[in-house]
């Protein structure tokens, strides 16, 4: 089927969801659908110096991709009439994606639309914009709700009772298909423990910093962050040389550092500051991150928020600690520390795991299915 992704991502960037929606229409494409991307680019945003968005996510050059040029983002709903009408003019089977309001002009100008919900908005947003979700959600032409966790649909369904299909697939990863070459990062004698992320506020280094003191057995590696919030923590840890920061890597070479670590590190906090500076509750997070260590192969320790409960089991493929409460972390650390065998087990389990379904091909192929089921 033609299917129209619309979002306001900004691509080429460092930003998670401009990765997951790179990812999404490639594994769509492979799926067998033909996929026009519509997204946005803000000059200020954008990451410099990319001559091939495709290779710099790692995809292959086989969907289209429509970038409108818009310099701020104050007139959402202006980009996002214009990039359905653009969808309209394609003339798809599917308006999908991650734009609520643009999907809604979508199904407003008469095409199948289908939104793809990845926080619960309706929390903060206005009472017109709460309106026309609810109206939206009752729209004869949306087909499908597909939303990233089951706490996600929890909050729909208790302010909206959701009467039309819904469709539950949490963010994915991509196989790891053979073991990167060693770089040479790991530090003999300790206990090497991995992040890889923004720096933002809530993403963890609250609770890492913490960890660098409390565990001078450890050594830490922190790759990614922006150059302003790696000075500041390199500021904070000053006097502790068990941690170290690589800066920002492309994508595609951060598999090679989760490699060389024996454990990996999610530690997100109730409230977690996002690209752009908005805030989210992390109840409905999925992070991409999670999804990347279980597909290494590692011991992960992750906070234990609602999604992360959705996909690890305590101490049987990851470890889940409160994030409000750092003697839980330092205990499972030590716990992980001292045990080889049990830091084998916890990662073989995650990657059995992620390998049942929660790639981002298994993840295209259901959304595939459901949109078959459902148009």
């Amino acid at each position: 089927m033609k299917l129209v992704y619309l979002t306001d991502s900004d691509i080429p960037s460092r930003s998670a969801n401009a990765l997951h929606v790179m990812k999404m229409c490639d594994e769509l494409t492979n799926a067998g659908n033909e996929v026009v991307l519509i997204t946005l680019v803000n000059r200020k945003n954008i990451e410099k110096g990319i001559d091939d968005i495709y290779t710099f996510y790692g995809v292959k050059n086989h969907f289209r991709i429509i970038r409108i040029p818009f310099l701020t983002k104050r007139f959402k709903k202006v980009y996002a009439l214009l990039i359905a009408l653009l969808a309209w003019l394609i003339k798809p089977n599917v308006a999908y994606g991650r734009n609520f309001h643009a999907v809604n002009f979508a199904g407003k100008l008469g095409l199948n639309a289908v939104y793809e919900g990845h926080h619960y908005f309706a929390e903060t947003a206005k009472k017109s914009t709460v309106s026309s979700l609810e109206a939206f959600l009752k729209h004869k032409h949306t087909k499908l709700i597909v939303l990233t966790s089951q706490s996600l649909l929890d909050s729909y369904n208790e302010q909206f009772e959701l009467t039309i299909p819904t469709l539950i697939v949490h963010n994915g990863a991509d196989e790891v298909l053979h073991k990167p070459v060693e770089i040479g990062v790991r530090k003999s004698s300790y206990l090497n423990i991995g992040y890889m992320g923004h720096l933002y506020g809530g993403k963890g280094m609250e609770i890492i910093s913490q960890l660098v003191r409390e565990c001078p057995f450890a050594f830490f590696h922190i790759v990614g962050g922006t150059e302003k919030d790696i000075n500041y923590w390199k500021g904070y840890l000053k006097e502790h040389k068990n941690v170290i920061f690589y800066g920002y890597k492309p994508h595609g070479d951060t598999e090679a550092y989760r490699q060389e670590m024996d454990v990996l590190l999610a530690p997100y906090l109730t409230n977690v500051t996002v690209a752009g500076g908005n805030i989210l509750n992390a109840k409905w997070m999925t992070p991409i991150k999670l999804f990347e260590y279980m597909a290494s192969g590692k011991a992960i320790v992750s906070s234990s928020l609602p999604v992360a409960k959705e996909v690890i089991s305590n101490w049987e493929n990851g470890v889940l600690c409160n994030p409000e409460d750092i003697s839980e972390w330092v205990g499972a650390i030590k716990k992980l520390s001292d045990s080889v065998e049990l830091r084998m087990r916890l990662g073989t389990n995650a990657l059995e795991t992620f390998q049942k379904n929660l790639s981002w091909k298994s993840r295209a192929e259901k959304i595939t299915n459901a949109l078959k089921a459902y148009l």
